[in-house]
């Protein structure tokens, strides 16, 4: 969990249903579409509480693993899986349900990209020293999100992703955690220590906080979508392309914030561990989820945007793989390509 969060988190837990309340209202009122200022502020509220209900069902379902004596690291693996992408899960999720289902592979691959790019770019600026990456991330992490990355690559060139692919993206992420487990500590004693450290306050209130949690998740998912959509409608720009960069890179704040407190830790292998096992959950799992709901579909206006993306995506991981290293100077030409594709994302709209 997020330090700044976790501090607060007390205080969230007492006053669950004034987050709710702001949620359901979120989405009840029809608020969306009234003005710039109005919408900018329901999907800052959207976001906000996108973090937080991710934050308390994380804890809370760790809690509620430790209350049933469940295997921790099978729990610590699934949960903090789920936890760490839950923004942009239940967001996608609240598209396909909404009939937006063009938002998700913008929402995803754009997510994938600010986690890669600015969330390690950024972390190799706030580290003593260049991140370096161990033979645990190597053999693990990063094989597989290469491997994720060029199976979502293929969907990208086809314009979709139909349920054959979501039935191959779920198996492999099963596959994916299963490997994960059967490693144990090998690849991130982080995941571990997280389980153990979960404080368990009694099943029912551990499950109930959880199933709050995901509600509020999906409320504020909602209403996320609801205001990209209308603030598309009203400054004719693609809500795929917002979807790509302001959603993005919202839900994707906490993780840029817990990454430069893990570099400045020094801690690059729970870093590294985090972001690639992030981006193999919303590549795999979400859009598997996603496409069992609704065949996902990309505009071919932005096909050369993305797909040219994962391209710079995947050269940028295998030169950093290769280094076993990332230093300033890589982190600011990363950030840098993060620049390029907003420009471009946005070039390529009507």
């Amino acid at each position: 969990m997020n330090k700044p969060l976790s501090m607060i988190m007390p205080v969230l837990r007492l006053s669950p249903i004034a987050v709710m309340v702001v949620a359901a209202v979120g989405m009840a009122v029809p608020l969306t579409g009234q003005s710039y200022v109005t919408d900018a502020a329901l999907l800052a509220l959207a976001i906000i509480a996108l973090s937080f209900a991710a934050d308390v069902f994380t804890e809370s379902a760790l809690g509620l693993g430790r209350d049933l004596d469940l295997n921790p690291l099978a729990t610590g693996v699934l949960i903090i899986a789920i936890g760490t992408s839950a923004p942009e899960f239940f967001s996608s999720l609240a598209a396909s349900v909404s009939g937006e289902p063009e938002i998700v592979i913008p929402n995803i691959v754009g997510t994938m990209a600010a986690n890669s790019l600015l969330g390690l770019g950024i972390a190799a600026w706030f580290s003593a020293q260049p991140l370096h990456v161990s033979r645990g991330v190597q053999r693990v992490h990063i094989p597989v999100f290469i491997f994720a990355l060029v199976l979502v690559s293929l969907s990208i060139w086809f314009l979709q992703v139909t349920v054959y692919w979501a039935v191959v993206y779920l198996t492999l992420f099963v596959a994916y955690i299963v490997y994960t487990i059967r490693l144990g500590g090998e690849v991130d004693e982080s995941v571990l220590k997280a389980t153990e450290e979960a404080s368990g306050h009694g099943s029912l209130n551990d499950l109930a906080f959880t199933l709050y949690g995901l509600i509020t998740l999906f409320l504020s998912g909602h209403l996320a979508v609801e205001v990209l959509v209308a603030i598309s409608e009203r400054s004719g720009v693609l809500s795929e392309s917002l979807a790509g960069s302001v959603l993005a890179v919202g839900t994707s704040i906490p993780e840029i914030a817990a990454g430069i407190a893990l570099a400045r830790q020094g801690q690059a292998d729970a870093l590294f561990g985090q972001i690639l096992g992030s981006n193999v959950f919303g590549l795999w799992m979400v859009l598997g989820v996603c496409g069992l709901i609704v065949p996902l579909t990309l505009a071919p206006s932005l096909f050369g945007v993305f797909f040219g993306l994962s391209i710079f995506v995947f050269l940028a991981t295998l030169v950093t793989a290769r280094r076993g290293q990332l230093g300033a100077l890589g982190g600011t030409v990363i950030i840098a390509g993060f620049g390029v594709f907003l420009y471009a994302l946005y070039a390529a709209g009507p």
